[in-house]
């Protein structure tokens, strides 16, 4: 698939001119009533500037509608060099039998060439080279874009993306953000948080107190040989912190 390359106005030269109304921006000027002419004498060329660089995939010769055949053996060039037309990929020739008035010559390319510069050579002492018109095509490459959403989906309710669900079962609460899945051509890419909070009950603090009746005296009494131990109790308590 091509594109066609508005030539209009792109700086165009050729080797020698016949008169004013010949000048080499003749073949690029949309007219097909205009025609480029050179000289008679020496070699000859004409060039257009496409002034950025461009796969190109099909150049169009169209003929001068009278002396058709003196474009025979015409040869088209395209590349990157702006001067010396020997390094830039011939893309082909004009025969005798397509030389004729008015004839429409395409040159599809394959593989495509890129190219800023193209180029029309016809060697050969008395030659004399005129185009009505050349044309440019640009190969385009198809791309294809694609676009999905992806919405997240909860067992215990409906989930929009970008809102915030919360799902609780005895005693944990659970909190989970909405997720944002973003789909391209090739790739799709997911963010998504999940904080878990539990609510679960720690242990409490429990105060204990118990009474020990504690020895707070002692004394002893001795009667008859025998010694007699007397222990006197006062109430108590004793404090335990259990946690």
């Amino acid at each position: 698939m091509g594109l066609l390359l508005d030539l209009r106005g792109k700086p165009a030269r050729q080797s020698s001119s016949l008169d004013s109304s010949t000048t080499a921006n003749k073949a690029v000027d949309g007219d097909r009533d205009t025609f480029m002419h050179t000289g008679s004498t020496g070699d000859h060329w004409w060039k257009v500037d496409l002034e950025a660089i461009y796969s190109l995939a099909n150049i169009t010769i169209i003929n001068r509608r009278g002396f058709g055949h003196r474009l025979a053996g015409a040869v088209i060039r395209a590349g990157l060099d702006p001067s010396d037309f020997s390094l830039n990929r011939m893309i082909g020739s004009v025969s005798s039998s397509q030389a004729t008035n008015g004839a429409v010559v395409d040159f599809m390319m394959g593989p495509n060439v890129s190219a800023r510069y193209v180029s029309v050579e016809l060697a050969g002492p008395s030659r004399i080279l005129h185009m009505a018109e050349v044309m440019v095509d640009e190969e385009i490459t198809p791309t294809e874009e694609t676009n999905s959403t992806v919405t997240p989906v909860s067992t215990s309710g409906s989930t929009t993306t970008g809102q915030q669900d919360t799902l609780t079962e005895g005693n944990p609460s659970i909190t989970e953000q909405g997720s944002t899945i973003t789909s391209t051509t090739t790739s799709i890419t997911s963010t998504a948080s999940r904080t878990l909070v539990s609510t679960k009950p720690q242990p409490s603090i429990e105060t204990i107190t118990k009474d020990f009746p504690p020895i707070t005296s002692t004394s002893e009494t001795v009667t008859a040989g025998l010694t007699w131990v007397t222990t006197t109790l006062s109430p108590s308590s004793e404090t335990a912190i259990k946690g």
